[in-house]
């Protein structure tokens, strides 16, 4: 689907990747369609992604708190599938109702500078005592994953981040569970509902109730 509000934006693709380099990936989303929200992507080898593909589940959770204060978040560690890890920002693009439309995303490689770092740390504390070895902010994102291998990577997350045990839960359990999940912008995801039901050994209609609840 067009989406006129991302044309301004498009050359600064092209702009961007030929100003930082072949280290960092350039991305446009167009969150018309999130399922295949990659609209043009430069250095795309880095995540391994191309046009067509989905939304992250960080711009997932965005477009679910749709907070009109957030224009965009910097500084944050992202990973990919193959374990890098990724220095990111991200631009939130908005049409004249306030909603998040796009996203224009920088993700740079920075896996060899924070094993650079570790040693240098691990090398003076031997000299000058321990030090605060801070590699950036937590991990909020993942990047070039499925929408299947996501639902199942928030799930798992909730499960062990909320020590439950997932072979014995019970009703508030579960509503606790789908209630992070909504949260977290899951259930904006097409088949979200069919793979929660089936994680939780409930029905869809099951699910469907509880996040009626939430609203």
């Amino acid at each position: 689907m067009k989406n006129t509000c991302l044309e301004p934006y498009e050359f600064l693709i092209d702009f961007l990747a030929d100003y930082f380099g072949e280290n960092t990936e350039v991305v446009l989303h167009n969150l018309s369609d999130l399922e295949s929200s990659i609209h043009k992507i430069r250095n795309g080898h880095i995540s391994g992604r191309s046009v067509g593909d989905p939304i992250t589940d960080l711009v997932a959770r965005a477009m679910k708190n749709n907070d009109s204060e957030v224009h965009y978040q910097c500084n944050y560690l992202s990973k990919t599938r193959d374990g890098r890890r990724l220095k990111c920002a991200t631009f939130f693009i908005r049409n004249k109702q306030g909603e998040i439309v796009g996203a224009l995303c920088l993700n740079t490689v920075v896996e060899d500078l924070i094993a650079l770092n570790d040693k240098l740390s691990h090398f003076l504390s031997i000299f000058v005592g321990q030090t605060d070895n801070n590699n950036g902010t937590q991990l909020d994102e993942h990047i070039g994953l499925t929408i299947p291998e996501m639902v199942d990577l928030k799930i798992n997350n909730v499960i062990n981040i909320e020590n439950i045990n997932p072979e014995s839960l019970n009703a508030e359990n579960k509503s606790h569970i789908i209630s992070l999940l909504n949260d977290e912008g899951v259930f904006l995801l097409k088949g979200a509902v069919t793979k929660v039901a089936k994680k939780l050994n409930i029905s869809e209609p099951t699910v469907y109730k509880y996040i009626q609840k939430l609203k």
